[in-house]
């Protein structure tokens, strides 16, 4: 019997190691994996709210910088791409991205400290041993971090910096700055264009807060006017016979909500530029083919409220 009840251990060890069946005990849990730059960078722009400038109409806006090894319509393709548009992340020489990097801790740290405006004034690195392995890029933003309360040592002694990001630590460390500060105020359109109108728009994406913003370069406090878009809407700005050709529009605006941290003054500006007298310009929008007409845009700087006229030379 002992015999015949061995063999059938045998036989299900045999069955599971070519099947490729790992037992888990019921209460072991998955690995945790490293989070790429991707898909940092996506939970990033989704946070936030940032558009992917084919999401909104803006004739105005600077040409698209393409991200060399991103291709189109793959996963975090748009939020990449939006990242790159608003200047959060930058490309290396060749137009490259690197998505599939991982994320080292300092980095990280870096990445949150700027995009949530985080300061702190004491040194909160004195206690880790590893605190010179800090690159100096970085080392303001790990010190916020860690002072904050965002971020902790990997033991009592040691920051490790260059250890990789996982992504439940990911998770918590974005849970704890979220529910502990009011995010930034954001603003479209990008202010990186020049234009003769801007139609503003703020928010921030911390449910419940409240704006408050100046347009005379004051700065802004919990005295001055309240933005939303319900009251607000896209506010116009544009120049007036008197303004020509140029002026500079400059919003300043921070966020309250009971409970949490305030978040700093940001300050936007849009560069304004109408000339009092402009040649008509074009350029070729899609090119004349066998099944297709050429579509020209026509233009003059000069006008107000430019017209969204188009040449189309060929049958449809």
């Amino acid at each position: 019997m002992r015999a015949k009840g061995f063999s059938r251990i045998i036989y299900f060890l045999l069955l599971v190691t070519f099947a490729g069946v790992t037992y888990a005990a019921p209460d072991s849990k998955p690995a945790d994996r490293l989070i790429t730059k991707a898909e940092f960078i996506a939970r990033i722009v989704d946070y936030f709210g940032w558009p992917h400038r084919m999401e909104f109409n803006d004739i105005w806006k600077a040409p698209a910088k393409l991200v060399a090894d991103i291709a189109e319509g793959a996963e975090y393709a748009r939020q990449i791409e939006t990242a790159v548009d608003f200047g959060v992340v930058e490309l290396d020489a060749a137009g490259c991205f690197y998505p599939l990097n991982p994320v080292s801790r300092q980095e990280a740290a870096g990445m949150l400290a700027d995009l949530f405006m985080l300061s702190f004034g004491d040194n909160a690195l004195w206690c880790f041993m590893d605190r010179n392995e800090i690159k100096p890029q970085y080392a303001k933003a790990v010190n916020a971090m860690v002072g904050l309360g965002f971020m902790q040592g990997k033991s009592a002694s040691l920051f490790r910096p260059d250890d990789l990001l996982t992504q439940s630590e990911f998770q918590t460390i974005f849970d704890r700055i979220t529910m502990t500060v009011v995010a930034p105020v954001q603003a479209v359109p990008n202010p990186n264009s020049i234009a003769p109108r801007r139609y503003i728009k703020l928010w921030t994406p911390t449910p419940g807060a409240t704006i408050y913003f100046t347009s005379d370069g004051s700065q802004p406090t919990d005295k001055s006017p309240v933005y939303s878009v319900a009251t607000n809407g896209h506010i116009n700005e544009m120049l007036s016979e008197k303004q020509l050709p140029e002026r500079d529009v400059i919003y300043k605006a921070f966020a309250t909500k009971p409970g949490m941290i305030s978040s700093p003054v940001r300050t936007f500006t849009w560069h304004l530029y109408r000339p009092m007298v402009s040649e008509f310009s074009h350029r070729q929008l899609i090119e004349k083919s066998a099944t297709r007409p050429a579509v020209y845009q026509i233009w003059s700087d000069s006008e107000s409220v430019r017209a969204m006229a188009y040449y189309i030379e060929g049958q449809e």
